[in-house]
């Protein structure tokens, strides 16, 4: 390809994507906005766009039936599980700040009434039995016993960061948000579940696999991590959020508990038919899904991880970005991995850049936040219906890249 026809097709890119160095925000989103919100079942949608350090918010259909304006960049939304790269990054600073190195065992930093399961290594003998009358042997298990010579595996502060602890995904089978699979239907689940019930149970529980090997996603794993640090610091998650990591990034509508003017501006949620459905609160569950923000907030927190530079923050968000270990789930459409509450994946076929990205999904509510931190781009979207957004994410990410106009047909369908 001559220098002629690359040139060509940048200014193709530029002229679609900018006008007089502001967002084309028309020729960005195209009708999908309009065509998400047009179905009966969606309601308001507010979409965010970010890049080369210009953004613009713009909000789309209803609040609710019988409230006919559209959510806007101040409006709240419950954000589900992309409050856990909130949780991570927490660690990350704190683990900056010489608390703890994330390669640590938890409990090593616990009292001793708080206590974490482990892995146990089994060895198993197996003997040949003949089965009776036929003469031929067939293998049998007889027993298995912990493995003398190899120590039970520890959970770390990484493992639980990067879902790689083997703890289960939810704690009472009633939350069982997975980034890749439907959200299963509940009124309100978590109101009561405390964070002395979460801390009590964990040493009931099974682990799947042993820590540091296989992706699993937990929320409850990522739940423990925040109460954790809460533990550490000797105050309550909400208290050393705000403190550490929320107040000092003016992120004013980020929060797990509300003020009463914060509330009126709560948006309605909805499920998969359309019908207001209730708010869902987190206690426990907290530093797992219990956030509610803003567009405004998102895009400004999205701006801070596209910087680079040396200070508190960057140096937290380049280190939980970094992809870790591959993740195999039979539904995932793209290459993708682990990093530290962050996903990384191809953005297409035709394109090998890295999205990093995470969503959310709570009762009535879906979002999601992606970034391509080498093009200074990203999106944020906040929706009150609970159908999946990711589509639409993917699909301005890649207009916001391509040198082509026009969405991709093969990404841009809108459940």
């Amino acid at each position: 390809m001559n220098n002629k026809i690359l040139l060509l097709l940048w200014l193709t890119f530029v002229v679609t994507s900018t006008v007089n160095g502001q967002i084309n925000f028309d020729a960005v989103i195209g009708d999908a906005a309009d065509r998400y919100v047009s179905k009966k079942k969606n309601h308001g949608l507010v979409i965010g766009i970010i890049q080369d350090g210009q953004s613009e918010i713009r909000g789309f259909g209803q609040l609710a039936k019988d409230h006919v304006s559209p959510p806007d960049e101040n409006t709240l939304f419950e954000i589900g599980s992309i409050s856990s790269v909130f949780t991570t990054s927490l660690m990350m600073m704190e683990s900056l700040d010489g608390r703890f190195d994330i390669g640590d065992r938890v409990q090593d930093h616990l009292p001793e009434n708080i206590r974490i399961p482990t892995y146990t290594f089994f060895n198993c003998t197996t003997i040949n039995d003949p089965s009776p009358g036929s003469g031929v042997e067939t293998p049998r298990m007889v027993s298995c016993y912990p493995d003398p010579f190899t120590p039970d595996a520890c959970i770390t502060f990484c493992d639980l960061a990067s879902h790689t602890a083997g703890l289960r995904n939810s704690p009472r089978g009633l939350y069982s948000w997975n980034p890749f699979k439907r959200l299963k239907q509940q009124k309100n689940p978590y109101k009561d579940y405390t964070t002395e019930e979460l801390l009590a149970k964990m040493p009931k529980y099974d682990l799947f696999y042993a820590p540091g090997v296989t992706y699993h996603y937990s929320n409850v794993g990522v739940a423990l991590l925040g109460n954790i640090l809460a533990e550490i610091n000797k105050m309550s998650y909400n208290e050393l959020l705000c403190e550490q990591l929320i107040n000092p990034m003016g992120l004013t509508d980020t929060r797990i508990s509300l003020t009463p003017e914060q509330k009126q501006r709560l948006a309605p949620g909805h499920n998969r038919k359309g019908k207001v459905t209730e708010h869902w609160h987190f206690e426990g569950m907290a530093p797992a899904a219990g956030l509610k923000s803003s567009a405004a907030d998102l895009v400004a927190f999205i701006e801070a991880n596209l910087q680079d530079g040396d200070g508190k923050f960057s140096d937290a968000f380049e280190q939980v970005h970094q992809a870790r270990l591959d993740v195999i789930d039979r539904k995932i459409e793209r290459p993708t991995m682990m990093g530290y509450g962050w996903f990384t994946s191809t953005l297409s076929k035709a394109s090998n850049l890295p999205v990093i990205w995470q969503n959310g999904g709570t009762g009535g509510f879906r979002a999601f936040v992606g970034f391509i931190k080498s093009r200074r781009t990203g999106v944020v979207i906040l929706s009150n219906s609970a159908n999946a957004v990711d589509g639409l994410g993917f699909d301005i990410l890649e207009r916001l890249t391509s040198q082509t106009p026009g969405f991709s047909e093969a990404t841009s369908e809108l459940n």
